[in-house]
């Protein structure tokens, strides 16, 4: 590793930009469904489905970098600008929904990516913690909720 980068903050810094970069390249793929689909396919179930994207130890991985960046006010730094990146693109989603009228058009854009990210975290640290966790298994209504949450 030491071959590499210099430090673990180091690494780490690399792994959330390598994070931004898959990310957002799943963002800019053409997309058939609904805005709803969209962001339960690429966002919630890329995330906690085997993906190769997402080897199986990127979950606790990632739980581990954010427990780091809690700790660490560089790495901090990086991981606050990457969440910004990566909200701005979920916006893109959320707009064009709204402007489709899947989504209502009073979305607080700002508050709704915040509960996103809280609910891919979440959904993240529960896959982390329990390998089998499958969001169409274990929380079969969850697209359901989505819409919901967004209609």
């Amino acid at each position: 590793m030491y071959t590499y980068f210099k430090s673990k903050e180091e690494l780490f810094i690399a792994i959330v930009e390598e994070e931004q970069r898959i990310a957002l390249g799943i963002y800019s793929e053409n997309y058939e469904g609904s805005d709803t689909d969209r962001l339960y396919d690429m966002i919630f179930k890329a995330c906690l489905s085997e993906n190769p994207l997402y080897p199986e130890i990127h979950n606790p991985l990632w739980l581990e970098i954010m427990a780091e960046s809690s700790r660490n006010e560089t790495l901090r730094q990086y991981f606050i600008y990457s969440d910004i990146v990566l909200r701005e693109g979920i916006h893109k989603f959320l707009v064009h929904g709204m402007q489709t009228g899947e989504f209502r058009g009073d979305l607080e854009l700002n508050e709704v990516t915040m509960v996103i990210f809280a609910m891919i975290d979440g959904l993240m640290g529960r896959k982390a913690i329990n390998p089998a966790f499958v969001i169409e298994k274990d929380i079969p209504g969850f697209k359901k909720l989505l819409k919901a949450m967004l209609s």
